[in-house]
Order: C-alpha cells, then sequence, then structure tokens
C-alpha cells in the first residue's frame, strides 16, 4: 500500500514534515515518529518537522524544527493527519514542489498535488504511519514510537474510540515491541495544571443543551484568558460532555484569535461529520469538527440547529 511513497522518501535528500492547525496528539505523534524513523534508516538524510506541535511534550518527544522558505523549496513535503494542502498549520507549503500524504481522515476533494495513502477506517494517522515504518522495514527508535503511542492513544480518546476489527490493540501491542513506557507518557498526556481543573468546573456548570439531546458549550477568548488556557487546551477538554447520561451528540465552540473558533463535535453513534463538512470542516464519523471559522452567533446557531435536526430524526 505504500511502496510509491517508500520510493519517494527514499530518493529524497531532504523532507519537510507538516501538520494541520491547531495540531492535536495525533498530529504532532506522527510527525515526530515518522521523523525518527527516516532518520533512523537513512541517518545522512535532512528532515525537519513545521508547525507549533505539543509544547508539553517537547521535553520528552523533540521540539518543532526551524525551516527556512528555501528548505521547502528544496524539500519533499509530507503531508501527515489532515486532507488538504489549505490546513497546513505552516502556510509556506504552497512553496514545495512534491507531496506525500498519509492521512485518515475523508477529503472534500481528490489529492491531485501528489501521492496519498488515505485509510478513513484508522483510527488515528500514527496507526498508519506505523504501518508505513512496518510494511517499508524502516527502523524506528524508541521516541519515534512513544510519538506514535501519544498519537493513537490521543486520537482514540484513550482506546474509546476504535475500529470494530480491534486493529488499535495490535498497533500497541507492535509499539510496545520498543520498550516505551506507556505509564509516564499518560502521566504527561493527562496530569492537569490547576487552571485546567478550574476550566473543567466551568465547563459542568455552564454547559448547555437541547431538548433533542445536543449538550454544548461556548468557550469565548475572554473564558480561555480567565483560565489561563490554550485554545488547543480548551477544545481538549470536549470530551468531559461525554459522560452526561442521555446526550448522544456533544459540541464545543472555541473563540480564537482575529474572531475566529474551532468547532468540536462528538457522539456516541450518530454521524456528525456530514454536518462538519457542511461547515468547511472534517472529520470522522463520531468525532469531527472545524478547525478555524468565524466567531459569530449566526454560525453557531446555525451548526447547533443542523445538530439537533439530526438527533430529532435520530440519524
Amino acid at each position: 500500500m505504500f511502496e510509491k511513497i517508500y520510493c519517494k522518501v527514499k530518493e529524497a535528500e531532504s523532507i519537510v514534515i507538516f501538520g494541520h492547525e491547531n495540531p492535536d496528539g495525533d498530529c504532532y505523534g506522527s510527525q515526530v515518529g515518522l521523523k525518527e524513523a527516516i532518520l533512523a534508516t537513512w541517518p545522512k538524510k535532512k528532515v525537519y518537522i513545521t508547525g507549533s506541535g505539543l509544547p508539553f511534550l517537547f521535553d520528552r518527544l523533540g521540539k518543532m524544527d526551524l525551516v527556512t522558505e528555501q528548505m521547502i523549496e528544496d524539500s519533499l513535503a509530507f503531508i501527515i493527519d489532515f486532507n488538504i494542502i489549505s490546513r497546513s498549520e505552516d502556510k509556506r507549503i504552497k512553496l514545495a514542489k512534491d507531496f506525500v500524504k498519509i492521512d485518515h481522515h475523508i477529503s472534500p476533494i481528490d489529492f491531485k498535488e501528489g501521492i496519498e495513502v488515505k485509510d478513513t477506517t484508522s483510527s488515528s494517522s500514527a496507526q498508519l504511519v506505523l504501518e508505513f515504518i512496518l510494511e517499508s522495514e524502516m527502523k524506528l527508535t524508541k521516541r519515534g514510537a512513544e510519538a506514535l503511542f501519544v498519537g493513537l492513544v490521543m486520537d482514540t480518546g484513550r482506546f474509546q474510540f476504535l475500529e470494530k476489527d480491534g486493529r488499535s490493540f495490535k498497533t500497541a501491542s507492535e509499539l510496545m515491541k520498543y520498550e516505551i513506557e506507556p505509564k509516564t507518557l499518560y502521566d504527561l498526556m493527562y496530569q492537569s495544571e490547576e487552571n485546567s481543573i478550574a476550566l473543567k468546573g466551568y465547563i459542568y456548570s455552564n454547559y448547555q443543551k437541547t431538548a433533542n439531546g445536543l449538550i454544548y458549550l461556548i468557550i469565548t477568548k475572554e473564558d480561555r484568558i480567565k483560565y489561563g488556557v490554550s485554545s488547543n487546551e480548551a477544545s481538549g477538554l470536549v470530551n468531559l460532555l461525554s459522560g452526561i447520561k442521555g446526550y448522544p451528540i456533544w459540541a464545543f465552540f472555541v473563540e480564537l484569535e482575529d474572531k475566529k473558533m474551532r468547532v468540536e463535535l462528538r457522539s456516541k453513534s450518530i454521524p456528525v461529520q456530514t454536518i462538519a463538512l457542511k461547515f468547511g470542516g472534517g472529520g470522522h464519523a463520531n468525532a469531527a469538527g472545524i478547525s478555524s471559522c468565524d466567531f459569530s452567533s449566526e454560525l453557531i446557531n446555525d451548526i447547533i440547529s443542523d445538530l439537533d435536526k439530526t438527533l430529532e430524526k435520530g440519524e
């Protein structure tokens, strides 16, 4: 499945690995894991990861690289964990002349810029990166395996959102062979600062609900400043609403900078992906969203209305 991508990577002297806007654990973990595997297999290659990553994991898994425009122009662009070029966090990706992509999201358009492997049945891009490494008989370091484990765990919600065949457990088993340390990784991923705990209290005290079973919360920029959390940290708490009985769909609307917002949609079984796609986002059947759109009451109400109608129909 990965033969053509392997050939491109093998031929390239320099590679820049791009992640998406508002990077999550799967994005950052896949970037680091892929970089570690390429360098372990071909030590003389130049491999860079660009974007903001997840700073709270930098001490364990490594920081992002400083990448110049010339480096991008001279490199193979490796797209990981997002479906179309416009969703790259680093907008200089357009300077690249050659592209490959590994992703697990449904795409609204065909990828015509280069070679892709897309598997929407996979729980995470980190899983696909490991499958690429194993199928291609590439090497992988412990750090790389830990990064991929982070991606797998965070995108499956600690193994709550899985494929029917249990493929993610097989992936975790493979990663354990590299002597990773899950306990200390879990501590890094899920231990909370006091301000985050305070925000959780705010979430539980201020969520709103509809008669048909939607539960949601709007987190403004002022809220984030008050509790000292980033938009990524706030968005990452969306599944706190998953445990409230009787509400099969839950949503977060998180204000970003410049009057933009990030939307997170989750569900137990009813698909929410089509609604995310309608408003310019994407994702998976039960975990979708919009990385950046206008922060407006009208748009929020439109999304809430569509979600509520979906619940009313029971689709």
